[in-house]
């Protein structure tokens, strides 16, 4: 940046005044209406199953993570700090009374309930972070400016006392905002889809506990005065109105009678509503359906589950974890530092066993990954200082050349050597015969059908579990249209149960 853009924007900047919360210069999302009845606090809330799962599931999965601290070095190598003590206050205790899973718990329900989750950062003698106790968002006061236009915050502590925290002594984890400055709570905002979830739950206890008996109308023949009304009603109440009293017979007055008013549960729609409930608070969370035992939610619209559920890493986490690493790299580690923090969700997408290996193994071939790295992933201990090495398969080609007719024994295109080596080329004479070459043709190919087929059957198995068997021939040109047209015959093999090792070997003339 020049001298005169340098200039150009503190004056530029001297323009606006910066935004105050106390002031009413920031925005401020109204909260919906919600009737006197329907009126929940924060922690009522919680007594909505799915208010507690996609708060309960966000925050567990984001502190369950791994949190690592790199050192970035100029040439962009990235080298983890396991013994750096940023890391064991960001993964194991953050103070002397708890451990670092409650910590970042506290900061994320803090944040999804109220939008803000806030931090007191406490400094060694050298100016390091030592310490992170988490603070209540109840106690604390939207930031303000002083003279200079510096943020600071005010807390109230449990003795009624006010504290006065400078914005460097402050960990803000903001959730979703509008100013930058002040977050949105989702449960604060979904809290008339709450409200009505509550209300569908209060109304099914009162239901079930007058053992699913509507109420009723007494009449009699003969005029009643207000307090005959009142004390014939109380008595009725006391001797017949309980779920412990049902079935107790009725001895009425003469000229008395009651009638039973009718309720049909199927036309309040109590389950569909009750299941609308689930679907409308989840969509403010992000969390798929299926994360919450929701049968709908394992249609998928089209996908897998597994698909579903890297949605909630991409659209659900990703943005918290972003919020929590950048703040920590303002607040805990310094902008000039060559340290940066990561948090890894990448535990939450892992497969199975089978597909972890399969995983392994594509990363290894392609140099990716070295051997002992795949084996500290899995939790293993280092094998020999062999294994630390980059393997890379040096014969790839391109797939529309792999899946070409095999040439006939003896032909030499173009007066290539047979053996596909030009000699002058290789004075050493160390040559890579057609043999290996196919082989490894071949178990590209064979991974290449493998995969084919597993998508295909997981495909098969949720059209079948969802009962919508007959969409299967349009899934199943959805997936062609995706390979290339030498390809699909393989595919059509492997689809009818073929071993994909023995129809890509078979296609390219390669013995097993």
């Amino acid at each position: 940046m020049s001298l005169w853009t340098s200039i150009r924007s503190i004056i530029a900047r001297g323009l606006t005044e910066p935004i105050d919360p106390r002031r009413g210069q920031s925005y401020w999302i109204a909260l919906p209406y919600i009737p006197d009845g329907l009126q929940l606090t924060v922690h009522q809330s919680f007594e909505v199953s799915t208010v507690w799962a996609c708060c309960n599931l966000i925050a567990n999965s984001i502190a369950a993570a791994p949190w690592y601290v790199l050192d970035v070095d100029r040439s962009g190598k990235r080298s983890k700090l396991v013994g750096d003590p940023l890391a064991y206050l960001l993964n194991v205790a953050p103070n002397r009374d708890m451990v670092a899973q409650s910590a970042k718990e506290a900061l994320l329900w803090q944040a999804l309930i109220h939008g803000d989750g806030y931090g007191e950062i406490v400094l060694d003698g050298a100016g390091r972070t030592a310490e992170l106790w988490p603070l209540l968002t109840e106690r604390m006061l939207p930031p303000g400016r002083d003279e200079k236009g510096a943020l600071f915050y005010e807390y109230v502590n449990p003795n009624g006392r006010w504290a006065r925290l400078g914005a460097a002594s402050v960990f803000h984890l903001r959730g979703p905002s509008l100013d930058g400055l002040m977050g949105q709570g989702t449960v604060v905002t979904a809290m008339k889809s709450i409200a009505t979830a509550a209300a569908q739950d209060r109304f099914t206890a009162s239901y079930f506990a007058n053992s699913a008996t509507p109420s009723g109308v007494l009449t009699t023949t003969k005029p009643l005065k207000a307090a005959e009304r009142d004390s014939l009603k109380l008595e009725f109440a006391q001797k017949y109105a309980s779920h412990k009293r049902a079935g107790t017979p009725l001895v009425l007055d003469s000229g008395t009678t009651w009638t039973q008013l009718s309720a049909d549960p199927d036309k309040a729609q109590l389950i569909q509503g009750r299941q609308f409930s689930i679907e409308d608070i989840a969509r403010y969370f992000g969390v798929p359906l299926h994360l919450l035992a929701s049968p709908q939610g394992s249609q998928g619209y089209g996908k897998n589950l597994s698909e579903i559920g890297h949605s909630l890493i991409n659209f659900g986490l990703r943005p918290w974890t972003k919020r929590l690493e950048q703040e920590a790299q303002v607040k805990l580690v310094g902008p000039r530092s060559s340290k940066v923090t990561v948090i890894d969700l990448s535990d939450l997408s892992r497969g199975t066993e089978k597909e972890m290996a399969e995983a392994d193994e594509i990363r290894i071939r392609s140099g990716v990954n070295t051997i002992n790295e795949c084996r500290a992933e899995l939790g293993k201990n280092h094998g020999p200082p062999e294994l630390d090495h980059h393997l890379v398969l040096t014969t790839l080609q391109p797939v529309e050349k792999a899946l070409a007719p095999t040439p006939a024994p003896g032909a030499t295109p173009g007066g290539a050597p047979p053996n596909g080596v030009d000699p002058e080329q290789d004075p050493g004479g160390d040559q890579i015969g057609t043999e290996p070459a196919a082989r490894v043709n071949a178990d590209l190919l064979a991974v290449a059908l493998d995969a084919h087929a597993r998508r295909f059957n997981a495909r098969r198995r949720d059209l079948v579990r969802n009962g919508s068997a007959d969409r299967m021939p349009g899934a199943v040109a959805e997936l062609r249209a995706q390979i290339p047209e030498r390809f699909r015959a393989l595919c059509e093999a492997v689809e009818a149960g073929a071993d994909p090792y023995k129809v890509a070997h078979h296609h390219l003339g390669v013995a097993l």
